[in-house]
């Protein structure tokens, strides 16, 4: 009832948010792959992988859970 509630009023778990967040950073970092060089490129990959981690382990089910980041070179 109370997710119910959240989602009529155009609110959402914070961990469905988060996961948002996540994808939407995922679409950024396919998107401009060129536009850093190659350690700053690592250095955002890893700090995604860390946020999908931490954010697997929030979810409450295991279907909702986001595998690690691929980048195609």
């Amino acid at each position: 009832m109370a997710h119910r509630l959240l989602r009529n009023n155009g609110f959402a778990p914070a961990w469905i948010e988060e996961g948002g967040e996540i994808d939407a950073e995922m679409r950024r970092s396919r998107a401009d792959p060129a536009g850093c060089d190659p350690a700053e490129r690592r250095s955002r990959i890893d700090r995604l992988h860390r946020r999908i981690a931490v954010y697997n382990l929030k979810g409450p089910v295991s279907a909702a859970q986001k595998p690690p980041f691929r980048y195609e070179e």
